[in-house]
């Protein structure tokens, strides 16, 4: 490819102009946009890798300060930066210097960009701010924000909890305002920063008032961010920097597990010392930012956990608790979201009939869609090497059924925010910033550097326990060299590469863990062979294949897992996967290389909350039945277009509608595929047996 990236220097000043957007719906198309790069070439190498989104939301919650006491009560202020705007001493308070900028036109970062001469301390940032006979004013003007940012502060110490307090009001008495208050750790300017979230303060009006904001997670290179978005002026005076050392540190909330709807389990990490805890449970108006009712308020607990009951399924509620201990009280801990689903529960199938059989679950009352997986056991039935999966890609179509055509050299900027891969064998893998291109699949990079979002295809849930956890993947791999330019024209060449993340279910955490992580060395824009070994696979494992390291395209061909099985052991592989099913049933069809075995399925509530897909844990497995396909023996087989017959040992299909044909035996091993199109086929068979014959979606099941 000949893409070139042109590195840019930040124009948004806010925080939430930047932040990783959330796509949410199925098979939304992604194009890559013009966003910030990294300054002077530098990318970012470490992958961020989510296993398959079944994870419970981030609690990073925005909302505002509840910290009520004064600093004292808990301990000793420690004062980082203070400002107080003594140097902006053109202009009034009421008749602003709109005339004088602050701003120095040379700087390296943009939030940086201001004359020191104007600040007690260096290297603030600001935009559309002006001077005001001793405070500042923040106007933009119409619908043009106005920001100011504090320099890079230390604020790793006192657990991170860090406070900016100010004072502003409004200009003209008829204004009532709010602004907007940003953090973020920056490590040290890098091109990942740590968004922790934003505040909006409560409404500002023209008398002076003094504002609060507590946020959690601040490091070393910390800044705060404070944003005007009113188009109304706004004045602002005496910003202070400050965390507390205080007499009893603050625990933090550990989320939340077993959750059935109307109870759940809360927990929170022990403090050293504290004789009991306080804890809050409540619900949260976000029009309105108060609370809006308390489910819990004040309980007083000497565990770190507690059960609490009488929820309302489907509400949404945070929780945040504080440590006691010789009457003193610590800042509570950062607002915790409560924010799930219960399992769906199956009911039993009455029966599989004519290759298909009817699967029902119970509603979940604040569902909206669910997610559903059916597995047949597939045995070894030999020592050695078991296939658990073998996907070569050939054939694969977009989400509507279609063959994209492109290729290498014929290929797209757009990608699948996110979506099923309907075309394989092996049913419930996901593609992140996805496209499947001709007979091979591609995940694009870009997304990931610039957008923090995983690009990559992630399979199922699956047992890769066997042999003591070893197994092989084995894939081929290309990947694109991305070009990249600083703002002096320098090119930067970066070679995408694989990152092979290996997923394992955590019980105690009710969530994937990531417990091992390969590169594959020497990945290169030419097709080459790998193969990876993994050590740590699990009952439950999602395996991911991503992009990292460079803004391009990642190619990937011929996906295997092998393990060493014993005889007699078997794996529960998908054959079915709906998702996003509307309703509480579903016919599944049952293909012809599960006649004979036993199904096993699950289900799972979906729904959007907060900016987010919700899902809630899957249901146990739970059996289905024997897979029953009609038996078809070396008679002609009639499909919807197509026939499939044996004749004198080879294998003869009638293919008019130039469908895809692939044959595998009854391990799921690839015997033959033939893409080519052609409207009749034939192939000999390597033995006596049976055979699944696939023509197009269809299968079939041929004894010779």
């Amino acid at each position: 490819m000949n893409k070139k990236f042109t590195l840019v220097a930040l124009t948004a000043f806010s925080l939430m102009s930047v932040s990783p957007a959330v796509a949410q719906t199925e098979n939304t198309l992604r194009w890559r946009e013009s966003l910030p790069a990294a300054e002077h070439g530098t990318l970012a190498g470490t992958p961020r890798l989510d296993a398959n989104s079944d994870a419970k939301p981030n609690a990073n919650v925005v909302m505002r300060s509840r910290v009520k006491k004064v600093a004292a009560d808990y301990g000793e202020e420690v004062v980082v930066l203070t400002e107080d705007f003594s140097k902006f001493v053109t202009g009034t308070e009421v008749d602003p210097d709109y005339d004088t900028s602050i701003n120095n036109p040379v700087y390296e970062y943009p939030w940086f960009n201001t004359y020191d001469e104007y600040f007690n301390s260096p290297s603030w940032g600001a935009n559309n701010v002006y001077c005001a006979g001793g405070v500042a004013c923040m106007y933009g003007a119409s619908d043009t924000e106005s920001s100011i940012n504090t320099p890079l502060v230390d604020l790793s110490g006192n657990q991170g909890i860090s406070f900016i307090q100010f004072r502003a009001r409004t200009m003209q008495a008829s204004d009532i305002a709010y602004l907007y208050v940003e953090a973020a750790e920056t490590n040290n300017m890098s091109p990942t920063w740590d968004i922790l979230g934003y505040v909006i303060t409560p409404a500002i009006t023209s008398e002076w008032q003094t504002y609060e904001v507590v946020r959690y997670g601040t490091g070393g290179t910390s800044l705060f961010n404070v944003v005007n978005m009113n188009g109304v002026p706004i004045l602002v005076d005496d910003i202070k920097v400050f965390q507390i050392d205080q007499v009893v540190k603050t625990p933090e909330g550990l989320g939340h597990k077993k959750y059935n709807g109307t109870s759940f389990d809360i927990n929170w990490t022990k403090v050293e010392g504290a004789e009991s805890y306080l804890l809050d449970v409540y619900s949260y108006n976000e029009q309105t930012l108060q609370i809006s009712s308390y489910l819990l308020q004040d309980v007083a607990v000497t565990d770190t956990t507690y059960t609490v009951t009488n929820a309302v399924d489907g509400a949404e509620y945070y929780y945040t608790v504080r440590a006691v201990s010789g009457g003193r009280q610590s800042i509570e801990s950062e607002p915790v979201l409560v924010q799930d689903l219960a399992a769906p529960v199956l009911a039993d199938v009455e029966e599989i009939k004519d290759g298909s059989y009817d699967a029902s679950w119970n509603e979940v009352g604040a569902a909206e869609r669910y997610n559903y997986l059916s597995y047949y056991s597939r045995m070894a039935t030999t020592d050695g090497e078991f296939v658990v999966t073998d996907e070569n890609f050939d054939g694969i179509r977009d989400a509507d059924g279609n063959l994209t055509g492109y290729t290498v050299d014929n290929y797209t900027f757009y990608t699948y925010d996110e979506t099923s891969l309907n075309e394989l064998t092996q049913a419930g893998w996901i593609g992140k910033n996805y496209m499947p291109y001709t007979d091979f699949v591609c995940v694009d990079g870009y997304q990931y550097i610039y957008n923090h979002s995983d690009a990559g295809i992630i399979s199922p849930e699956l047992d890769l326990s066997k042999d003591g956890g070893v197994f092989n993947v084995g894939l081929k791999l290309y990947g694109v060299v991305a070009s990249v330019y600083d703002e002096n024209g320098t090119e930067y060449k970066y070679q995408t590469r694989c990152a092979v993340a290996l997923f394992n279910w955590n019980e105690e955490k009710e969530d994937y863990e990531q417990v091992e992580l390969v590169y594959p060395d020497g990945v290169e824009a030419a097709w080459k062979d790998f193969t990876v070994q993994l050590t740590k696979g699990g009952k439950r494992s999602v395996l991911g294949i991503y992009a990292v390291s460079a803004p391009e395209n990642l190619y990937i061909d011929d996906l295997k897992i092998t393990q060493n099985y014993n005889a007699g052991e078997f794996l529960l592989d998908p054959f079915y996967f709906k998702r996003y099913a509307e309703g509480t049933s579903l016919t599944v069809p049952v293909p012809a290389r599960v006649d004979g075995n036993e199904i096993y399925h699950k289900a799972q509530a979906v729904r959007y909350a907060s900016s987010s897909i919700l899902k809630s844990l899957w249901s146990d497995y739970k059996h289905v039945g024997t897979g029953v396909v009609t038996d078809i023996e070396t008679s002609s087989v009639s499909l919807t277009n197509a026939t499939v017959r044996m004749d004198n040992g080879q294998l003869v299909v009638n293919n008019p509608n130039a469908e895809k044909v692939s044959v595998y035996d009854l391990s799921g091993r690839t015997i033959m595929t033939d893409n080519s199109g052609r409207a009749a086929i034939t192939a000999d068979m390597p033995a006596h047996g049976t055979y699944i014959v696939k023509v197009g979606k269809q299968s079939v099941k041929v004894t010779f």
